[in-house]
């Protein structure tokens, strides 16, 4: 018998009616009950050709009540494919295959929809986990008795990645939700451990924690603190000197030193239980960065935890003072990425840092109307840290951190912060070729904001759609959300929102050029003059006040329009300008070098021109080559 076989049949969270166990978690497996009681794994060709039929079948299996209406399950599985009667050809054909692969009675055909058994009949192990984390924190979450709960459901989580092998947006929440419940189960465990005096298993559970994604700086704080309290110092010194290699091949600084030499073993044992935020201790430090070169003041460690306690021992006398103060903050760290004011891998490592911090707020809060505000900034600074990860590249991760943002702006009742949040989602798949995904982000964004009238996220949502729509060659479409641009964007300043989209004079004559040079067409004589049209715009958006990282793509894009008409020796010379600044900003844009590589691309019919080969020498440090192509907020 394989060691599957063995785990399977020696399963102890399964009821006696089940006939079906699905794990999700890995690799899809089902393995279905024989006559004899006895399990059978199912193969693979069960489910038909490709994974229209597992896919959907994972997708019934996560949804809330196990059912979903075939609009959304098209919508979700199939978003690119715009021909209904087709959608709806491939959800009923994969319904089919289902039951023929698991038994038709476990599959009902609801009015406009369908739905599976449940737990009793078909046994899923994400399901299980969450039951065995949920009696885990009756039973204490730390104690004796809790412990094997823990680590079943561990067990569970550590067979892969939910939902392995599946993407689009709805598998986002999905994970997210999968991924707080592994944190959680983690965190649980090492305090057991060291309680249990089983050091070396709870420091796994830390090095576990600090090694996800994003990376958690709380356990690494959390693992140091335990050995310190175990007399471990050297071997504390040796974690944290692992840490800091660890997060500076994955290109980010950890946001806290700590200074081994001057350490004295009583603190950490007179140090407070890891559980409850507490002032820093005197052997972690910040890294002096509290005033940055544009003078902002970013929030230290110690301030910020001052902050959190005066909350929650008072929050009847500090709530509206204190939520005032973290929208400030939230306003400054945007702030602070507009200005590049601290390097980009800083920056997140501070962001999601104070993101946790006020999510454990969030868990304390006393009134409605205060977590509902408190909602509002956990959503701001979630999609600015999808924001930072966009701006390196990460769209997944990136939009695994707007789905977070979305929950909370919704929880806020706050539609035109979700509008704002499904705009930025909409560039991670524009940058991913995904036209027709972030064509629908937009769709939602105008759903939100168009009974609220807000002028200035119309106008900047139309300008997202002009570029979508160019992308896709809807011709008129694009040249009406340009007109809107033409009528509105000179009265569209004035706005709460205005910090989130990082609204400028210039972003509105940007997009134009972008469009202008995407709707050319060389054999349409009506578009003869956009090339012009292109150059002249981000000429004028390149003299308007713009933070650094915008003229980057000002610059980029005019060099794209002027290697359109051939003027060869002008968009070389605007690529030199874009490379200086890239180089004085001292960061690797992923999404200013993906303008580049278009220009580069431009140019290769000239290769031999001198200025062109200069200027491809240039370009060899910035490792364009194999880049996919996209456009950029």
């Amino acid at each position: 018998m394989t060691q599957d076989h063995q785990r399977v049949s020696h399963e102890s969270h399964v009821p006696p009616s089940c006939r079906l166990r699905v794990y999700l978690y890995g690799p899809l497996e089902v393995w279905k009950r024989n006559p004899d009681g006895s399990w059978s794994l199912l193969d693979k060709a069960a489910w038909g050709k490709g994974r229209p039929a597992r896919s959907v079948f994972k997708r019934l299996l996560t949804a809330p009540g196990r059912h979903l209406s075939r609009a959304a399950l098209q919508d979700d599985l199939w978003p690119e494919i715009d021909q209904l009667a087709l959608a709806d050809k491939m959800v009923y054909s994969a319904v089919n295959q289902i039951r023929r692969a698991i038994g038709k009675d476990l599959v009902r055909t609801l009015e406009t929809g369908y739905a599976l058994a449940d737990q009793s009949i078909i046994w899923v192990d994400d399901d299980t986990c969450r039951a065995l984390l949920a009696e885990a924190e009756d039973r204490g979450g730390t104690t004796d008795e809790a412990v094997p709960l823990l680590e079943q459901a561990l067990a569970y989580q550590e067979r892969g990645e939910l939902l392995e092998g599946e993407g689009g947006t709805w598998v986002y929440g999905v994970r997210q939700r999968s991924e707080e419940m592994l944190r959680q189960c983690r965190r649980w465990l090492a305090n057991a451990y060291e309680r249990q005096g089983r050091l070396w298993q709870a420091g796994e559970q830390y090095r576990a924690l600090f090694h996800s994604i994003p990376p958690d700086e709380e356990a690494l704080r959390a693992w140091i603190a335990m050995l310190l309290r175990h007399g471990r110092s050297q071997e504390a010194w040796r974690c944290y000197q692992m840490a800091q290699e660890a997060a500076k091949a994955q290109g980010f600084s950890l946001s806290f030193l700590f200074d081994a030499p001057s350490f004295h073993p009583q603190q950490a044992l007179d140090s407070p239980s890891p559980a409850a935020p507490q002032p820093a201790s005197p052997f972690f430090s910040l890294p002096s960065f509290e005033r940055t070169s544009s003078d902002l003041l970013v929030v230290t460690d110690t301030e910020l935890c001052d902050r959190l306690m005066t909350l929650l021992t008072r929050p009847a006398l500090a709530a509206q003072r204190e939520i005032h103060y973290f929208d400030q903050q939230t306003r400054v760290y945007w702030l602070a990425r507009e200005e590049h004011a601290l390097p980009p891998s800083l920056l997140y490592s501070a962001v999601v840092k104070y993101l946790e911090s006020l999510t454990f707020v969030l868990a304390g809060s006393q009134t409605a109307g205060f977590r509902q505000r408190l909602c509002a900034t956990i959503s701001r600074t979630a999609l600015l840290a999808g924001v930072l990860l966009y701006d390196r590249g990460h769209y997944s991760k990136a939009r695994t951190s707007y789905q977070l943002a979305l929950r909370a702006a919704a929880e806020a009742d706050d539609p035109l912060l979700q509008a704002v949040i499904w705009g930025w989602m909409s560039f991670t798949w524009t940058y991913s070729l995904q036209y027709q995904r972030a064509l629908r982000c937009i769709q939602a964004a105008r759903q939100l904001s168009l009974p609220h009238a807000d002028r200035l996220l119309h106008t900047w949502l139309a300008a997202v759609e002009a570029e979508i729509r160019a992308h896709l060659h809807h011709h008129d479409t694009c040249l009406e959300c340009l007109r809107v641009l033409e009528q509105e964007g000179s009265s569209a300043q004035e706005s709460d929102l205005a910090f989130l989209i990082e609204f400028q004079p210039g972003l509105l004559l940007g997009y134009k050029g972008v469009c202008l040079q995407l709707l050319y067409q060389r054999q349409q004589s009506t578009t003869n003059g956009f090339l012009r049209e292109a150059q002249e715009a981000l000429e004028q958006a390149l003299t308007t006040p713009s933070p650094p990282r915008r003229k980057l793509y000002y610059l980029s894009d005019l060099a794209s329009a002027y290697a359109r008409q051939g003027e060869i020796e002008q968009a070389c010379t605007f690529v030199s300008r874009c490379l200086a600044l890239l180089t004085e900003l001292g960061e690797q844009s992923l999404t200013a070098q993906k303008h580049l590589l278009q220009v580069q691309e431009l140019l290769q019919p000239y290769h031999d021109v001198p200025s062109v080969k200069a200027l491809n020498e240039q370009l060899q440090p910035f490792s364009l080559r194999g880049r996919e192509g996209g456009a950029a907020q």
